[in-house]
């Protein structure tokens, strides 16, 4: 029908565009003479602040993030018995709500971004516990990443 041939059309033409943003992203990271994004990049968010985080559900990478405003990356990783950081490298969503509150997904728990007055990223994680679906939330201060 004519909805299904304008909805794959419009699939392609989304898909293209993420292709493209992930050229682009790549690009910008070897001009300013960072680490190339690892093909793979699943969940690409451009926040209020103009802030672009990425990560990918599959190559491990953590989340990262650009800063437009200094023109830094910075990345952000689950480090084991830290609970401060991410509960896992692999990131399957990025999200930025009706507040402006930026909230990231990982298969094994959700975290809300939290950034203080100078610029510093902590994360407050809600994660699943004991099977019974019930979450726990922790807040705490991920390290500052270069």
């Amino acid at each position: 029908s004519a909805i299904a041939a304008a909805r794959v059309e419009l699939a392609e033409e989304l898909l293209e565009d993420l292709r493209r943003v992930d050229r682009q992203l790549a690009e910008s990271k070897k001009r300013l003479g960072q680490v190339v994004v690892a093909s793979g990049t699943t969940t690409i968010l451009e926040d209020r602040r103009g802030r672009v985080w990425m990560g990918s559900e599959w190559n491990g990478g953590g989340l990262d993030m650009f800063d437009t405003a200094t023109g830094k990356f910075r990345n952000f990783r689950h480090i084991p018995g830290d609970p401060n950081t991410l509960s896992d490298q692999n990131v399957s969503s990025v999200y930025e709500d009706a507040r402006g509150r930026v909230w990231v997904g990982t298969a094994k728990g959700v975290h809300q971004v939290l950034t203080d007055a100078d610029g510093r990223i902590s994360f407050r994680s809600y994660e699943i516990s004991g099977g019974a679906g019930v979450a726990r939330a922790s807040c705490g201060s991920a390290p500052r990443r270069a």
